[in-house]
């Protein structure tokens, strides 16, 4: 979502927030009952749109990583088969081409990791069956690398079905936000009015939920959290924010999101990250700037047995 986007979200959130905590005072009243019913109806389905835009590039990004690395491994270890046989067979050109790092297969751009697995089995390829044996190159470890080869060019693109998924998903928000919107301001404000005396303290909190908040207004540290084999959403994740001077304790949603703000830029946090059955993950901030939004996005492991 845009950034007016999450606010609007925000505020719909605070809304919904204060008419279940005062639905008592108004459960007679059926106006007010379907109205607050099709905003929670509504806020459901902006949430919908959002997560599908959000799971699908967080899956592919996560399959893409995955296969990416499964490629790297297996062609540095055939690069390292190869060199040696050109350094004994006194091929400088050849020696000098497998001199491919695990870093330059992870790290470098889609298009030259996949380059570089290419070469490298391409040569490999191209030796002799006998030099293949003596260097122990064998046809499954070949089959292996071409497979993880042809596994990760085959993700480079993001398939045409979810990039059609995805843009219908952004292509609905704009309606959802507006009918929510409609929900808010031709249907609520109006018959909220009606409490102004009867429930001061619910008119109030109601016109109070109506400030949208603004995530850049404040010096703030948000993220998300995700299982790092899955890509899963993790929720009740528990964050301790921590500094010289104050302890702050927030918890992720069900989105996995968590956002902690108006932080003290001038010092650094120290956070904690704690999930029962995950391994705990620490992590320092420094360097806020005033009135920014700082991402720590985590990725938290499972314990192993």
């Amino acid at each position: 979502m845009k950034k007016r986007e999450t606010s609007l979200r925000n505020k719909y959130a605070s809304i919904i927030e204060v008419l279940l905590r005062f639905v008592s005072v108004f459960l007679g009243y059926e106006p007010m009952v379907e109205a607050k019913n099709d905003l929670v109806s509504k806020a459901g389905e902006i949430d919908d749109a959002d997560a599908i835009q959000r799971k699908l590039i967080k899956s592919y990004t996560l399959d893409k990583k995955n296969k990416k690395q499964k490629q790297a491994v297996k062609a540095k270890a055939v690069a390292r088969k190869v060199s040696a046989f050109a350094f004994d067979s006194g091929l400088t050109n050849l020696f000098d081409s497998m001199q491919i790092s695990l870093s330059k297969l992870l790290y470098s751009g889609s298009k030259a990791a996949e380059t570089y697995a290419r070469t490298i089995y391409d040569a490999a390829f191209a030796m002799t069956d006998a030099d293949k044996l003596k260097y122990e190159i064998s046809a499954a470890e070949l089959l292996d690398l071409k497979t993880a080869r042809d596994l990760y060019t085959a993700v480079i693109s993001a398939p045409r079905d979810q990039r059609v998924i995805r843009k219908a998903a952004t292509e609905s928000l704009p309606g959802l936000f507006k009918d929510a919107e409609e929900i808010v301001d031709d249907r609520l404000t109006n018959l909220i009015v009606n409490y102004q005396v009867s429930d001061p303290e619910f008119y109030a909190q109601f016109n109070n939920a109506l400030i949208p908040i603004n995530f850049n207004r404040y010096t703030a540290i948000g993220g998300e959290i995700i299982d790092a084999e899955s890509g899963e959403d993790l929720s009740k994740v528990k964050i301790t924010i921590t500094s010289s001077e104050k302890t702050y304790e927030e918890m992720s949603n069900h989105h996995g999101n968590y956002i902690k703000l108006q932080l003290d830029p001038n010092i650094d946090y120290d956070m904690k990250f704690e999930l029962p059955g995950y391994e705990v993950l620490n992590e320092k901030v420094k360097d806020l700037k005033l009135g920014k939004h700082k991402v720590v996005n985590v990725e938290l492991r499972k314990k192993t047995v």
